[in-house]
């Protein structure tokens, strides 16, 4: 079967929350402590406060995405070899808008434009169904954490990480 012949996963978000203290698993906790770390004192750290290769525990789950304005749309900066492995395709390099996802992948879209203009870290739990009836898709958790060049300026990156499990039905 190829690529036109598979149908869009069917996605249920089943749990965002903004409470770190909740964040339920332990690579995600070490993302937000390295995240809380390079604040500074600061309200959010800034790009260049972020150095990869510091964690190289969890850099297969990491993402930077650019936060770009007029219109807005996100630009997929750095993408963990997990999103590679899990999705079946490079991600890095990607740019999209509002309108360039339909259905429930919309919520992304709105998820991170939330996280930027809210300037907190947010967590979501989310199952994509690949074919319910056969029991194929995955669960995940991603984290998503602003980041912004000073105080004052708006956010322009977003930094995260996400772990990914099969569902097993």
């Amino acid at each position: 079967m190829d690529d036109s012949d598979r149908q869009a996963p069917e996605v249920e978000f089943t749990e965002g929350c903004w409470d770190m203290a909740a964040l339920p698993e332990p690579l995600l906790r070490r993302a937000f402590a390295y995240w809380d770390g390079k604040r500074g004192g600061r309200d959010l750290p800034a790009r260049a406060d972020i150095e990869p290769t510091e964690i190289p525990d969890i850099l297969r789950n990491i993402f930077l995405v650019d936060v770009l304005d007029d219109p807005p749309r996100f630009h997929l900066r750095l993408m963990g070899t997990a999103f590679r492995d899990w999705f079946g395709r490079e991600l890095t390099g990607f740019t999209f808008a509002a309108g360039d996802l339909k259905g429930p992948l919309a919520r992304y879209f709105q998820d991170w434009r939330e996280v930027a203009g809210a300037r907190r870290p947010r967590w979501i739990c989310c199952r994509h169904w690949f074919d319910r009836s056969r029991g194929e898709g995955m669960a995940w958790t991603g984290l998503v954490m602003p980041m912004a060049k000073t105080e004052q300026a708006p956010v322009d990156m977003l930094f995260g990480a996400t772990v990914f499990r099969r569902i097993e039905t």
